[in-house]
């Protein structure tokens, strides 16, 4: 804060009992809007014209951060893969000039690739490069198993011993990337040699391993 012009500068002279006080600045910038140098003159003039003269220097330092203009800042959160939210619009103040805020994101990858975190830092910077951060971490994490693109085969069937089908081809859509089907068939012996059942079972696997 500047000092503002004092009131009760004053001088006395031998001949005028009321000399005229007045004052002028010069400023010289500093490296950037917060730092600067105020020679602040201050000159005593006579009814004669006589004068004196005294310097008041001021110098400025900006020496506080930034502050962000919102009063909620983002939260951590939790989400599905592919709803990823986009970084918000936050603006900042200083008090001695501007700012500016910026957004970095620093990803570290899980036990997949659709399993990972996000370190977003939201970064205001005033004109000296004082700065403030604000940090959101983003858990990003695949918890949706994948579907079968196709209709699905009777659960239960009940066929002649030379007439089992064969398997039908499946494959499986993920919202969150690639999904494979694998095929299972377990047997269990009956009374006799052909009677049986087979246990037939399609999984669909996803890069995360919801199946």
């Amino acid at each position: 804060a500047i000092p503002a012009e004092p009131t009760d500068i004053a001088a006395t002279d031998n001949c005028d009992d009321n000399p005229q006080v007045i004052f002028n600045d010069v400023r010289t910038d500093g490296v950037c809007s917060g730092t600067f140098t105020i020679t602040r003159t201050w000159t005593a003039t006579d009814i004669c014209g006589n004068t004196v003269s005294a310097n008041q220097t001021i110098s400025t330092s900006d020496t506080t951060a930034p502050t962000f203009d919102q009063t909620i800042l983002p939260e951590n959160t939790v989400e599905e893969c592919g709803t990823v939210p986009l970084p918000e619009v936050l603006t900042a103040s200083d008090n001695c000039g501007n700012a500016t805020v910026t957004v970095d994101d620093v990803r570290t990858d899980g036990n997949c690739d659709n399993n990972y975190v996000i370190e977003r830092t939201y970064t205001a910077t005033d004109d000296c490069g004082l700065t403030n951060t604000h940090i959101q971490t983003i858990t990003v994490q695949d918890t949706t198993p994948p579907t079968f693109d196709q209709t699905l085969p009777e659960a239960n069937i009940i066929v002649e011993c030379d007439a089992i089908p064969e398997p039908i081809e499946l494959t499986a859509t993920d919202s969150c990337g690639s999904a494979s089907v694998s095929l299972n068939d377990i047997r269990t012996d009956g009374d006799c040699e052909n009677n049986y059942s087979i246990a037939r079972t399609w999984t669909a696997t996803d890069d995360c391993d919801n199946a």
